[in-house]
């Protein structure tokens, strides 16, 4: 059976501490080696299968149980190391130096992980690294910082353990420090990945403010039911994380809150427009397991315009109304807070859409 190199541990010389100056080159030369030169090859060769990003899924088991998650199952086994060095050598020849290591949670086989690392980073593939963190043991964050790893993607989504959401940061404090102080030994970037659920609004503030004081951005998505049945997945309906219709005020002030945030200077994967997006598919663009039948808003979430919307608006709409629907109701909104505004929105949404039959009435939806 083929197996992975043996990566060479301890290292033969330790790595120089880098500056701030150092550190910022060091991660945009690696982003135009890794993602700009092979987008740009994927744009000469139209026609030939250039992926710019690949998730190896080597393990499907986890050792937390967070309610919410459907994407592990403790009865699958791993990805072996022959499966893993092909896929990564396949990738390579297809153009691709993006890697994305998926769970379940991958450091169950943190010698596993540290091979995959090497051998990739070895090959020229920007590795990045999903972990809860429980298991990035400061021995094992020296392997892969010296590896190579590109990004952690630490996935905590609160302070303190709650029920149903055992991702907290407290439980991995020490890890989380020494991970954030090693970035600028081994070159890595950190983000906090944190699940909007009823359970933690107030905890997405706190962890937010406790990323900007360590100068590492934040990721956030909205807790959301499998979009088709899932076998070994018993909480599909009933599941106490899941956002209700009475928490949906709730999280829409969160999200504006957090786009106010991202305006004031905060590092955060999504964008203000993302953050937007995110409140229109939490009011109207629900249609998984359990929640509300789709809208036309569904498209529109994942950053189609306003003509993808099933075909609703005619293309030959005047310039004046081809505003984004998004933004019309954003605008309308300025300063509605709770149920009101979900009302409002819903206004919105309801004068927008049938507006749009009649191009020159858009122009009132405003009002």
């Amino acid at each position: 059976m083929t197996t992975l190199p043996e990566p060479a541990w301890p290292p033969a010389e330790e790595k120089p501490w880098m500056s701030r100056k150092q550190y910022q080159l060091f991660n945009r030369r690696r982003a135009v080696r890794c993602w700009l030169w092979p987008y740009l090859r994927s744009r000469l060769h139209p026609n030939d299968f250039r992926p710019l990003l690949a998730y190896l899924f080597t393990e499907f088991k986890c050792n937390l149980d967070c309610h919410y998650c459907w994407a592990h199952s403790n009865k699958t086994a791993g990805m072996t190391e022959e499966v893993a060095l092909n896929a990564i050598d396949w990738l390579h020849d297809a153009g691709c130096r993006a890697l994305a290591i998926m769970g379940g949670e991958p450091l169950l086989r943190p010698k596993f992980i540290h091979k995959i690392v090497a051998y990739a980073t070895g090959r020229g593939f920007f590795v990045y690294l999903p972990t809860n963190g429980r298991l990035m043991w400061p021995t094992v964050i020296d392997k892969l910082g010296d590896a190579g790893l590109a990004t952690v993607n630490l996935a905590v989504d609160c302070v303190d353990e709650k029920p149903g959401l055992p991702k907290a940061l407290n439980p991995i404090r020490k890890h989380f420090e020494y991970l954030v102080k090693m970035q600028a030994k081994y070159g890595y970037t950190v983000f906090l990945n944190i699940n909007i659920t009823r359970l933690n609004l107030d905890d997405v503030i706190a962890l937010t403010e406790i990323a900007h004081d360590a100068n590492i951005a934040t990721d956030y998505h909205l807790n959301e039911a499998p979009m088709l049945e899932q076998d070994h997945f018993g909480r599909a309906h009933d599941n106490g994380t899941y956002i209700r219709p009475e928490d949906r005020p709730a999280v829409d002030d969160l999200l504006d809150r957090l786009a106010d945030l991202n305006r004031s200077g905060y590092q955060m994967v999504n964008s203000c427009q993302h953050f937007a997006d995110m409140v229109l598919h939490l009011l109207f663009g629900n249609n998984r397991l359990g929640h509300d039948p789709p809208s036309p808003f569904q498209h529109h979430a994942t950053g189609s315009t306003q003509e993808d919307l099933h075909g609703q608006l005619p293309v030959d709409m005047p310039a004046h109304a081809r505003l984004c629907l998004q933004c019309r109701a954003r605008r309308a909104l300025a300063g509605a807070s709770g149920e009101a505004r979900i009302q409002r929105r819903k206004r919105q949404f309801l004068t927008l859409n049938s507006a749009s039959r009649d191009p020159e009435s858009i122009g009132s939806a405003n009002s």
